[in-house]
This record gives structure tokens, sequence and C-alpha cells, in this order.
């Protein structure tokens, strides 16, 4: 996959990620104090990883050739976790 387009796929994913973190907010919300807590726990963690992802995507401008295949890698990996975990929690 050439560079440009797992940027733009890059961008498309931490913008889904985002909006996921924000969906997990608002069920957050509505949901009981017991619950509450456990959602900003993993909201927490899910944002922090959002970062990690996002200063991934651009340290990821400067690496040569051979360091792109694993860290392309590397950020879809984190990004598909993520992703799933979220999705696992809102279909709850």
């Amino acid at each position: 996959m050439k560079r440009e387009t797992f940027k733009n796929k890059a961008k498309l994913q931490l913008e889904e990620i985002s909006k996921d973190i924000e969906q997990l907010k608002h069920k957050m919300k509505e949901s009981s104090e017991d619950l509450k807590e456990t959602y900003k726990k993993q909201i927490k963690n899910f944002d922090e990883k959002k970062e990690i992802l996002e200063s991934k995507l651009k340290q990821m401008a400067d690496l040569a050739d051979d360091k792109w295949d694993d860290a392309k890698d590397a950020f879809e990996e984190i990004a598909n976790s993520i992703k799933e975990k979220v999705t696992k929690i809102l279909k709850k």
C-alpha cells in the first residue's frame, strides 16, 4: 500500500475511533453510577491509545522504506484492536 493511501486510510480510522469514543461517552452518561466508573477508565484508555496512534502516524512520515511496513502493521494492529474493543462495549 502506498504511503499516501495508507495515511488517508489511517486518518479515516482515527476519525472512526474518535466517533466511537464519543458514542461510548454518550452511553456512559446514560448508564448507572456503577458502570460510569468502568466507562471512564475505558474511555481514558482508548483516548490514550488514540493519541499514541496519532503520534505514530506523524512519526511515520519520516521513516525509511525498510521501517515503513513494520510501522504500518503496528498502527493497523492497534487501531483494529481499539475499534474491536469499543464496538464490543457499544453492543452491550
